[in-house]
């Protein structure tokens, strides 16, 4: 069965477009519609975004990345042009978006239970693992979860990964020191390992 790709971003810009937790059903609906429906007569798709290698980033004098090529061809196939807001703080993304300040968070966001409750997403297309990133050092390399016992581990602040690590605790019987980091994107802490 092939399904288009227009078929494919309508369903994603459906899916994604904010919804009030209190909404029945059919309130939702009705929501979507007119949120496309604004979209169209306002003549653009906002865009929150963040910036990465997968998503968006800048190149020359335009915009590039898988996202971007996604999305682009959507705004093409309903007329409407495409405005792209880096948001640098991932806290800043749905805050945007409740606000009416974006119409669509792209970006590689985990979905949690919470999130579930106040937002529609997508059909996921990309499916990512949690790893542990460390210097090459033969006589420090953590090679089981055990070895994490009062180690500091630095990760983005609000991260879904955060509650992992708690069950990680739990699972070795030990404390893991966790120190947060604002305005990170994965790629920002992969070069500070380095």
């Amino acid at each position: 069965m092939r399904i288009s790709l227009g078929s494919v971003i309508v369903l994603s810009l459906f899916m994604l477009t904010c919804k009030s937790s209190n909404e029945g059903g059919g309130a939702s609906v009705k929501r979507q519609l007119k949120d496309l429906e604004a979209i169209e007569k306002r003549g653009t798709l906002r865009v929150l975004t963040e910036n990465g290698a997968v998503s968006f980033y800048e190149y020359k004098d335009g915009y590039l990345g898988f996202e971007y090529d996604i999305l682009d061809t959507f705004a093409k196939s309903i007329g409407v042009k495409l405005e792209v807001q880096m948001i640098s703080n991932p806290r800043d993304f749905v805050k945007k978006l409740d606000a009416f300040e974006g119409d669509i968070i792209a970006c590689n966001k985990p979905i949690t239970m919470q999130d579930k409750e106040l937002h529609s997403f997508s059909l996921p297309y990309n499916h990512s693992f949690q790893v542990l990133i460390q210097r090459n050092h033969p006589d420090s390399i953590i090679r089981d979860i055990s070895e994490l016992q009062n180690k500091t581990i630095h990760i983005r602040n609000k991260s879904a990964f955060v509650k992992r690590i708690l069950h990680l605790e739990d699972e070795i019987g030990a404390n893991i020191e966790t120190r947060t980091l604002n305005n990170y994107t994965a790629e920002d802490l992969i070069e500070k390992t380095s």
